[in-house]
């Protein structure tokens, strides 16, 4: 049962891991539309001749576009990553418990078998005793 928690745990740690990973990539890509979009709001006095066929337009819709399907992409990860951490912190508690009976366990075990071995001492104390005791 140890096992299959700290499997457990694991798994929630490097699934935790993976949506962090996906984060810092929208990140990224969100800060690189960032300065495309820098980029494309400068004033730039040779741009006349796309401004007038307005593809400086349609680049920046297209920039606001990916940014805003980015943003919403971001804010899902960030709920399935405290969702994630929600599971990891129930399967950390869950392993932890499964150690502390495990040691509990071995505790009694240890404590039992001591005072077995004190009994059997005890008898054999009390047998020689007897023995040597004229009657």
């Amino acid at each position: 049962m140890v096992q299959i928690t700290a499997l457990q745990r694991r798994s929630d740690e490097q699934r935790l891991a993976a949506v962090r990973a996906e984060i810092d990539g929208h990140q990224q890509q969100i800060a690189e539309i960032d300065a495309l979009g820098r980029q494309a709001f400068s004033p730039d006095p040779s741009a006349f001749a796309r401004q007038s066929l307005g593809a400086d337009v349609a680049w920046r819709d297209h920039l606001s576009r990916q940014r805003v399907r980015l943003v919403g992409a971001l804010a899902s990860l960030r709920a399935q990553e405290l969702a994630v951490q929600d599971q990891l912190r129930n399967s950390f508690g869950r392993d932890q418990a499964m150690h502390n009976l495990l040691q509990q366990e071995q505790d009694r075990l240890r404590r039992h078998d001591q005072t077995k071995r004190a009994k059997a001492l005890e008898d054999l104390v009390l047998m020689s005793v007897t023995r040597n005791s004229p009657t």
